[in-house]
């Protein structure tokens, strides 16, 4: 009875054991995974904001008092303007998305 019981445990132990490796494996992927969209959102920004310098001429680009708050899409502001506000990556790509999303023609 108490050998079956100690057999049991083993293998509930080892079962755990697998499914833990498998989980850590997984996480190991995803981790890569997120650090190679980070880096090609990083490269798209670039691009992005290399490509509106050249097509909107710096007469357009709206200045704002100091001590004014950072900047939203849907005032208007250049999308260099937004990116150049302290936003972590999620938030910077949440902030492009919906400035390419509402971004009104000048």
């Amino acid at each position: 009875m108490q050998e079956d019981r100690l057999e049991k445990l083993e293998i509930l132990t080892a079962e755990q054991e697998k499914t833990i490796e498998e989980l850590s494996d997984q996480i190991a992927r995803q981790w890569e995974l997120i650090e190679r969209m980070q880096k090609k959102l990083e490269l798209l920004t670039e691009r992005f904001l290399a490509l509106e310098e050249r097509a909107a001429p710096e007469s357009r680009s709206r200045s704002r008092p100091i001590g004014d708050s950072a900047p939203t899409a849907g005032e208007g502001c250049s999308l260099k303007e937004l990116v150049g506000t302290n936003l972590t990556r999620l938030e910077a790509a949440k902030t492009v998305r919906l400035y390419l999303i509402y971004r009104t023609p000048a």
